[in-house]
């Protein structure tokens, strides 16, 4: 998924019916996390932050952390990740699809449009 499709969207209410039977796990920025915590219609399995700027820096080693994050989970049926993180959030997306299968949305500023 890119974020251009969520741009497309529309509403929170229509993005939260597409994850409704789906554990979702978020990559994004501590800001973004703490909106959907909050809000908390989305059904968070787990939740990993990166930094809101310059995660290219230490792409590979947070590459590394999100892998372990995401190896921890047992049940991963139903799991998409939902990536939001600038250009990085899109490499990382490419690389999690590619080399291990998962199935990753990158929603790019999505959270920022609805969720104040």
């Amino acid at each position: 998924g890119d974020a251009f499709f969520f741009r497309q969207i529309g509403s929170y209410e229509r993005f939260l019916e597409m994850y409704r039977d789906k554990k979702v796990f978020l990559i994004t920025n501590q800001d973004s996390i703490d909106k959907i915590k909050n809000d908390g219609r989305l059904p968070l399995l787990g939740t990993f932050t990166i930094p809101k700027s310059h995660a290219f820096d230490s792409y590979d080693e947070l590459k590394k952390w999100a892998l372990t994050a995401l190896d921890a989970i047992d049940d991963k049926k139903n799991m998409v990740i939902i990536l939001a993180g600038g250009p990085m959030a899109k490499v990382l997306a490419y690389d999690l699809t590619t080399e291990y299968r998962y199935v990753c949305h990158d929603t790019g500023q999505f959270f920022d449009l609805f969720l104040k």
